[in-house]
């Protein structure tokens, strides 16, 4: 994982602050497909977020805060 955080830096540049990296199991999308990226950005960094109506599975979002739990990357 922490040749990704360098691949980061070295591609998009030292302005990011790329932390750390977590692989998960599933991640929330709608039900057309898409992933909804925002919803677990938004919980790493603490912001309100909301859970669109146009979630496929709302289950995913516990999973998610739970795994980030574990990992010490939320509270």
């Amino acid at each position: 994982m922490a040749e990704c955080a360098v691949i980061a830096c070295d591609t998009i540049g030292a302005i990011t602050c790329y932390k750390d990296t977590m692989i998960l199991a599933r991640l929330p999308k709608t039900r057309s497909g898409k992933t909804l990226c925002k919803i677990p950005a938004h919980i790493v960094n603490g912001k309100e977020y909301r859970v669109p109506s146009t979630i496929d599975d709302p289950g995913v979002i516990p999973e998610i805060i739970e795994a980030l739990r574990s990992k010490k990357l939320v509270k």
